[in-house]
């Protein structure tokens, strides 16, 4: 009976509790030391191995939409990249060794960093092909709440994006699908969450691993209990933070008042970096440590005497911790890494101000005076270019027939509507001179089609290049080769390559990148300007993105609500204090 207490989510909690509180340096080094190695060693090296290969193979980027084209022509470059591919998937298992291995030494009271090594290096030596793919194939299972449950540097890199939900959303059919696909990924997750520890501690084959964790978690009262347990740990997380972070605000809010305003603010934030450290790390514990509990199910006995504590090692690593904090917090408080994204209205339109791509659009969005007004462009049947993005006129106009197949005169005569509003199709060379009238920059997209004519990028660059270098517009597009050619044939204007996912860092001579934001980096934003080359995120439409992505120094921000893009650059820009800084870092944290 005593042990059926213990084992509730509560009494497990409180018992997850008091270990962390007596052994918090151990976990935070199993745990933090395993995430630094990674985030400073191990992804540089891999990324610099597989830019290497992605040069001397001759291969510009990597996307869903050249992987045909690289299998045919770039057959060895492909092949390092997928042993690359292999090795971080290794890579991050043996992460997870260390954790699990860890957190068991801790417990039994034997962590040394020999213990920890021989247990690592022996795992690590009986890990097999099937283990990995299986790993793959359950990280890949549980994206949509992965970094709830288990949260590392090298998987947080996969998301989905955000244009992918937002068809999921359009109407209550895909809605529906889309909550019965993630009821169905998190049951079927939850019933193997097992498999990787059984496998990890116990040393068990996938097979009997698969089976062991389907037994172990068979049953509604077992999935409730398990399903209790992870909500428990995710709402205690949430709580701690809050009351952190709305705490740190309220004492330098009071703080900002006193001649103290600079000291405190540096001295809070270094508090609630470190206060948000531990929480993460005691989070981690309790669930690693109840993932533990069930896949080993015998108990072990604790030695009534811990061994001491390297108290010099704690001092050394606390102290250093809070200096490095220290020297973030006081570059962020007093300003030193505000950047002022260029500001692109996406579409034409302004918080649903009229209709995409359309000229009255344009006008309306133009007196927020936008630095840049995003468009796209494509071919007509008659071979002239009209301003729309969709591949179809279904869904604007009630005509299911693509753009390519009708004439200039028939498609500027058809009426869109969205928003409540209505308009004509404009030909890009009407939407041009109405941007030029009102002294309008444009960012303009080559949508390209299999049904545009062989010289259809030719045509546009030849037609309109000189016109819109004079106007200081830009050009960017999904299409690699599109670019090349408005590159060859009009040097001098900026060409972006849309990415819509940061998978590696493009190999490419483009003047900017026009990047996905669920999947963009600092990272990456700082390889492209160390190269001269612009990043512009799109589509940011919340204010704590549009925040989050001003923090990465991106050169440009997409959005659909410029309003509310300027109103955040103004608030940024008008010396907010020392509390105001502090709230906005805070909400930068919730979302990482």
């Amino acid at each position: 009976m005593v042990r059926k207490k213990a084992n509730r989510p509560f009494g497990l909690i409180f018992k997850y509790l008091r270990e962390f509180s007596k052994f918090w340096f151990e976990y935070i080094s199993v745990f933090i030391g395993t995430t630094l190695a990674i985030t400073f060693v191990i992804i540089p090296l891999l990324e610099s191995i597989s830019g290497l290969i992605m040069r001397l193979s001759g291969i510009p980027y990597v996307s869903y939409n050249n992987l045909g084209n690289l299998i045919q022509n770039h057959f060895l470059g492909v092949l390092g990249l997928l042993i690359i591919l292999f090795l971080l998937i290794f890579l991050v298992y043996v992460q997870f060794i260390v954790q699990f291995k860890g957190i068991r030494l801790i417990q039994s009271r034997s962590l040394t960093l020999k213990n920890l090594f021989k247990e690592v290096v022996s795992s690590a030596k009986k890990v097999k092909i099937q283990q990995l793919g299986f790993f793959l194939f359950y990280f890949l299972l549980i994206i949509p709440f992965g970094r709830y449950v288990f949260s590392t540097p090298l998987l947080s890199k996969i998301k989905i994006p955000v244009f992918t939900l937002e068809f999921f959303l359009k109407s209550w059919q895909n809605m529906l699908i889309l909550v019965l696909f993630y009821a169905i990924t998190f049951w079927i997750s939850t019933r193997l969450i097992l498999t990787l520890p059984l496998m990890i501690l116990k040393g068990q084959p996938l097979k009997l691993a698969i089976k062991e964790s389907l037994k172990r978690t068979k049953g509604v009262r077992k999935f409730f209990r398990l399903s209790v347990y992870f909500g428990l740990i995710g709402l205690f997380s949430i709580i701690m933070q809050g009351l952190l972070f709305m705490g740190g605000y309220f004492a330098q809010d009071y703080l900002d008042k006193t001649s103290f305003a600079l000291i405190g603010a540096v001295s809070i934030l270094d508090l609630i970096w470190l206060g948000s450290l531990i929480i993460s790390t005691l989070s981690l514990m309790m669930l690693f440590s109840y993932l533990i509990n069930e896949a080993q199910m015998e108990s072990f006995e604790v030695p009534k005497k811990a061994p001491k504590g390297r108290m010099k090692y704690k001092v050394i690593f606390s102290s250093l911790t809070i200096l490095l904090f220290a020297l973030v917090s006081w570059t962020y408080v007093e300003g030193f890494m505000d950047t002022v994204p260029l500001t692109i209205s996406h579409r034409g339109v302004d918080e649903e101000n009229g209709v995409q791509n359309t000229i009255p659009a344009l006008e309306a969005t133009a007196k927020a005076k936008p630095d840049y007004v995003e468009i796209d462009i494509q071919e007509t049947k008659d071979h002239q270019f009209v301003v729309f993005h969709d591949p179809t006129l279904k869904d604007l106009a009630g005509i299911d027939s693509p753009p390519q197949k009708l004439t200039l005169a028939e498609l500027t005569n058809t009426v869109v509507s969205e928003n409540g509003k209505k308009a004509l199709i404009p030909s890009f060379d009407d939407y041009l001179s109405a941007a030029e009238k009102i002294n309008q920059k444009l960012l303009v997209e080559i949508k390209v089609s299999p049904l545009d004519s062989p010289k259809m990028v030719e045509n546009f660059s030849k037609r309109y290049g000189a016109r819109l270098l004079k106007d200081k517009a830009m050009i960017h597009s999904l299409d690699y080769n599109a670019l090349l050619i408005e590159q060859k044939i009009n040097p001098k204007i900026k060409v972006s390559f849309i990415l819509p996912f940061n998978l590696l860092f493009p190999q490419t001579k483009m003047s900017a990148y026009t990047m996905e934001a669920t999947t963009l980096t600092s990272s990456f934003v700082d390889k492209a300007q160390a190269r001269h080359q612009m990043v512009f995120a799109w589509t940011v439409n919340d204010e704590t993105d549009m925040r989050e992505q001003m923090f990465n120094g991106v050169n440009g921000i997409i959005t659909d609500n410029l309003d509310d893009l300027k109103g955040v650059i103004a608030e940024d820009d008008e010396s907010p204090s020392y509390a105001q800084r502090i709230l906005r870092m805070t909400s930068l944290m919730e979302i990482e």
